[in-house]
């Protein structure tokens, strides 16, 4: 149910743009904090999984830092939608894709975002960790509060890596992971 929320309000936002604009607000703050301790730059290669229909977090990385963003999502709709919004917002640099978190080419990206509705969360992360380049960024969102409960996400670190905790955010906290530091097994 709650799916079906977020994907009929991230619809709305991205034709309707008094609402694109409030939901831009209650995460742009979140993705700008994001850049600066991910240290995201005009010369990285983005990945961003689960771009919904309304891709305010690759619209914010590509316009703040130049970088070039790949936005995925595994839902048909979703990924028209965020073309068409990425179109009439003339954004070059970001390419809008169908893919899938679980088996996406990881290794060609300097940072990877994971978007905190992104289902099976851990087996992602860990498949994440398991193929990115050396010396790439994973940072991942945790939902926290009521938003995590309704997500049913635990909150989750993994194992051999060094994590930068973000918690000023209102409804999630992100997570930088250095894959230098990743023991693999």
């Amino acid at each position: 149910m709650l799916y079906r929320a977020v994907k009929f309000f991230e619809r709305l936002s991205m034709r309707i743009k008094f609402l694109g604009d409030f939901y831009t607000g209650l995460g742009g703050a979140l993705v700008e904090r994001e850049i600066s301790v991910a240290s995201i730059t005009f010369d990285d290669n983005v990945l961003h999984i689960g771009c919904g229909s309304f891709p305010y977090t690759s619209e914010i990385i590509a316009r703040e830092t130049g970088a070039r963003v790949t936005a995925i999502d595994c839902d048909n709709v979703a990924v028209e939608d965020a073309k068409q919004y990425i179109d009439k917002k003339k954004l070059a640099s970001v390419k809008i894709e169908k893919g899938n978190g679980m088996n996406y080419p990881f290794a060609e990206f300097d940072v990877i975002v994971v978007a905190h509705g992104v289902q099976p969360k851990e087996a992602v992360l860990r498949g994440i960790l398991h193929s990115m380049k050396k010396g790439a960024r994973l940072i991942y969102r945790n939902p926290k509060g009521i938003l995590g409960r309704l997500y049913n996400n635990e909150f989750i670190l993994l194992d051999g890596a060094e994590h930068i905790r973000q918690k000023r955010a209102i409804f999630r906290q992100s997570i930088l992971v250095r894959s230098v530091l990743v023991r693999k097994k």
